[in-house]
């Protein structure tokens, strides 16, 4: 248990110091940045169909593949 602690001690010194730090905004803003692209495309491979095209396209190559 102690040393749980002293992990979490250690965490949340280093989340603060990131925070703190220009390199730890830099860090925040760019997985930000990351979410909102990868939240960008999820929605984009639904709402196009592409998640149905790539389904067919896979299956087509599997079966191409398998004896």
């Amino acid at each position: 248990m102690k040393n749980l602690k002293e992990l979490c001690q250690r965490l949340t010194a280093w989340v603060e110091s990131l925070r703190k730090s220009e390199n730890g905004q830099t860090i925040i803003e760019y997985v930000l940045v990351l979410v909102v692209i990868v939240i960008g495309i999820l929605l984009l491979w639904q709402v196009s169909g592409i998640s149905t095209a790539m389904n067919a396209a896979l299956s087509n190559i599997s079966a191409k593949i398998t004896p």
